[in-house]
């Protein structure tokens, strides 16, 4: 699934501190950030039962969120 917010990201061919390309990395993140919604998506229908618009609203909250917070580890 393409990502919008993996082109911001350095994708650069340079190796990062832990020896594994920038894009390497960059795509490594954004399979974590995909399962971490997934799980969340799953975790919080079960609880709250809330119907798909709002769990789509604060999920699209959480998601902008890591977002933001992914950019400022990136740069």
């Amino acid at each position: 699934m393409s990502d919008p917010v993996l082109p911001r990201y350095q994708t650069g061919s340079g190796p990062t501190a832990y020896g594994e390309s920038r894009s390497g990395v960059a795509r490594r993140v954004l399979q974590s950030r995909e399962r971490l919604l997934k799980l969340l998506r799953a975790e919080l229908a079960g609880r709250l039962k809330p119907d798909d618009a709002a769990l789509d609203s604060l999920l699209g909250l959480v998601n902008s969120q890591l977002d933001l917070s992914l950019n400022r580890l990136m740069e």
